[in-house]
């Protein structure tokens, strides 16, 4: 989610003449003062027209005069941040911070930079740092959250999102995040809540419907996972990872042609969707078509040499079509790949 960018517009100071010595210096200062803020608005028009290299020029500009002006180099950061130019980005907020310990929007971006690089834990650092510095928006718990549960740090992410959710109560992402980690919690109940709550925020929110789909798997009510599956897809037609998850579901109900007709349009709509072929080979294999499913698996190998899953099914076709040594080579590379649930498989292996 793109960030709110700050926008700082400084009024024109005046110049005020003098005779005297002292005065003339203050006057040379307030008009050098004055170009700065001159060159950082034409920075900031520049911004706002998305003329990204001509706004950059000015914020130089600004800050080759007052080499202190720290809402230029914050902003020209955000220009950056706008240009993914993320580790130059880092760099202007530092600038910015160190000329401006209080300035929030500077700890807040620079958070949001580093979460970009994956580098989560000082990101959750500088997100602190804003709040402390006085940011009180729903954005910077939203976006903790968010950094929290990238660090796995689910029970800490879930009360960043609850605060978010507190001081902005029509935050449907800030919903939908809070009972993604209340999902990883293991508390689906508490979760297909929360994803209601981002719904009635958003009616037409496909992924909160998807999501509370699959917190209805976890608790095995699939004919509602479906009808939240289905209207995922009913608002987002190419949503694949809904297909997927619905073919799952109708899985679960042993309703093999529904989920592989699920399974080919996911398919369909991303070929290289790995879960989708192998869950087709599966269900293939569940209607005893083992020839096709092994074709199939054979597809995801393919494409993903180390994926483990699509070893272990491909051996179970092999196994049922009688080509044992294939079967019992598929299911060693599963092992191998971390799938413990093949070791049995394999003692009657040579």
């Amino acid at each position: 989610m793109r960030k709110t960018l700050l926008i700082v517009l400084l009024p024109l100071l005046s110049v005020y003449t003098s005779f005297s010595q002292k005065d003339t210096i203050q006057t040379l200062v307030v008009a050098a003062n004055q170009e700065a803020e001159v060159a950082y608005n034409n920075g900031i028009e520049n911004f706002g027209n998305k003329n990204f290299a001509k706004a950059i020029a000015f914020f130089d500009e600004a800050i080759k005069i007052k080499p202190d002006f720290s809402k230029a180099y914050y902003n020209r950061g955000a220009v950056r941040l706008e240009l993914l130019e993320y580790k130059a980005a880092i760099t202007d907020f530092d600038l910015a911070i160190t000329h401006d310990s209080n300035m929030a929007a500077a700890f807040f971006s620079r958070g949001f930079a580093k979460m970009q690089l994956s580098n989560y834990a000082d990101a959750t650092d500088d997100y602190g740092k804003a709040i402390a510095a006085g940011d009180q928006t729903a954005k910077v718990q939203y976006y903790l959250g968010v950094s929290l549960f990238q660090l796995k740090e689910y029970d800490k992410s879930e009360k960043a999102f609850g605060k978010a959710i507190k001081i902005d109560p029509s935050y449907a992402y800030a919903y939908n995040d809070r009972a993604a980690a209340l999902r990883l919690l293991e508390n689906y109940n508490d979760a297909i809540v929360e994803y209601t709550y981002a719904i009635k925020e958003n009616p037409d929110f496909a992924l909160a419907y998807n999501n509370r789909g699959s917190a209805k798997r976890k608790l095995k009510d699939f004919e509602g996972a479906i009808a939240d599956y289905s209207k995922a897809i009913e608002i987002k037609p190419d949503f694949y990872i809904a297909y997927n998850n619905r073919g799952s579901a109708y899985f679960e109900l042993k309703k093999y042609n529904e989920a592989i007709s699920d399974f080919k349009k996911a398919l369909e709509l991303n070929p290289d969707y790995l879960f989708a072929i192998n869950n087709h080979g599966a269900t293939l294999l569940k209607l005893e078509r083992y020839a096709e499913a092994a074709t199939v698996l054979s597809r995801a190998i393919e494409k993903d040499p180390g994926y483990g899953f699509a070893y272990f099914n491909r051996g179970s076709a092999y196994e049922m079509i009688k080509e044992f040594d294939k079967a019992c080579a598929d299911w060693n590379t599963a092992i191998g790949l971390g799938i413990d649930t093949a070791k049995p498989y394999v003692k009657d292996c040579n």
